[in-house]
């Protein structure tokens, strides 16, 4: 699935002199999803991801935006973390990115949409049916923005 949204994404990825890098097993396995459920979170995260790896004067002073996607088991859970350069979110008050019609974004972009602000509500309602979490965290260094999904890979029932 990883494959197929870069692919998505990478002309616009490139348009934007931002390329990714991916720590991921080709064997790792999510919780049970639907595939089409995967693609959508992806898909919303990392948009978001390449729409923010570069500020307007990263962009003037002709820096590369980068965007890392790394997964991985942790006890009970799968966990899927995006790092991207750029401005970073001021984690004091990131709640408010996972609000429906929160956005930064004015342009319009073919294949990235124009940023309605519904990505990260949608990632967020998406992995909580699953007995998940989606938020903001700290970004390793050399980044400026991260997001943490964290999900049991077993599929815990709601309420």
């Amino acid at each position: 699935r990883l494959d197929k949204v870069l692919a998505l994404l990478g002309p616009s990825a490139q348009a934007r002199s931002t390329g990714f890098d991916a720590d991921v097993d080709p064997d790792l396995k999510t919780p049970p999803m639907f595939p089409s459920e995967v693609t959508i979170l992806l898909t919303n995260l990392l948009t978001n991801a390449v729409k923010n790896a570069r500020t307007p004067e990263q962009a003037a002073a002709g820096e590369l935006g980068r965007v890392r996607v790394r997964t991985g088991h942790q006890d009970d859970a799968f966990w899927l973390r995006i790092d991207n350069t750029g401005a970073a979110v001021d984690l004091a008050d990131a709640d408010r990115w996972w609000r429906p019609f929160e956005t930064t974004s004015v342009e319009i972009d073919e294949a990235l949409g124009q940023g309605l602000g519904l990505g990260l509500p949608i990632v967020r309602r998406l992995v909580g049916e699953y007995g998940g979490t989606a938020r903001f965290t700290d970004p390793d260094p050399g980044f400026a923005t991260a997001v943490l999904v964290e999900m049991p890979l077993r599929r815990r029932r709601r309420g």
